[in-house]
């Protein structure tokens, strides 16, 4: 993974603490970090810890993408979904209307 300019971090003790503290830190200097997770302490901490100028996005994991029945319109459906959530777009938006709104 280091050959890959891949971070790796190991927790002496508590990994939920060093996984908050190493985003919160990464969140200065880059636009977006991600964690995925299921651990409610993860999203305790995130919370709790996060500066008042951060947004914090949780999402509940789309069930779409791992689907047998997904089919290419109901992919490209929840990934508008998604897009729309990230950029802060009204439910009834469209696509083309809110890359219009953030990127004109």
């Amino acid at each position: 993974m280091k050959e890959n300019s891949i971070t790796i971090l190991q927790a002496p003790d508590d990994a939920d603490s060093l996984i908050v503290s190493t985003v919160i830190s990464y969140a200065t200097t880059n636009p977006s970090v991600l964690i995925v997770g299921e651990d409610v302490d993860i999203m305790v901490l995130m919370v709790a810890l996060t500066p008042e100028d951060k947004d914090i996005y949780l999402f509940k994991k789309m069930k779409i993408f791992n689907s047998e029945d997904a089919t290419e319109e109901k992919i490209a459906q929840a990934e508008e979904e998604l897009t729309r959530v990230l950029y802060k777009g009204k439910k009834e938006e469209s696509i083309d209307r809110l890359r219009y709104v953030c990127f004109t």
